[in-house]
């Protein structure tokens, strides 16, 4: 969760937060945290420049295992590349996961 954000949120649909104040009627946007998914393939990165905005590393790790399973089945009806992986990222650009695959 970000800073700023009160305990009490909830979930809109398609993604993001709102906060409750204590009357309960106004909402205020809460900003999500960026995530970007590098792939490592051997000595070569390539670097997600533009991310997505999701709730937390929990939500990230389920995006990087889902781009790692499509990854990975594209490269295997390839004949497969070794040393292949994601680094997630966080805004403030400190490693979060790296998922190797």
């Amino acid at each position: 969760m970000r800073v700023g954000c009160a305990a009490r949120q909830d979930r809109l649909f398609g993604g993001g937060f709102v906060r409750r104040d204590q009357i309960g009627a106004r909402r205020v946007s809460c900003a999500m945290p960026r995530y970007f998914f590098h792939v490592k393939r051997g000595e070569v990165t390539v670097f997600d420049k533009v991310g997505v905005e999701l709730a937390d590393i929990a939500e990230a790790a389920m995006e990087a295992a889902r781009r790692g399973q499509e990854i990975a089945a594209r490269d295997a009806a390839q004949a497969g590349a070794s040393g292949v992986g994601l680094i997630v990222i966080d805004e403030g650009w400190r490693t979060v996961l790296e998922l190797p695959f």
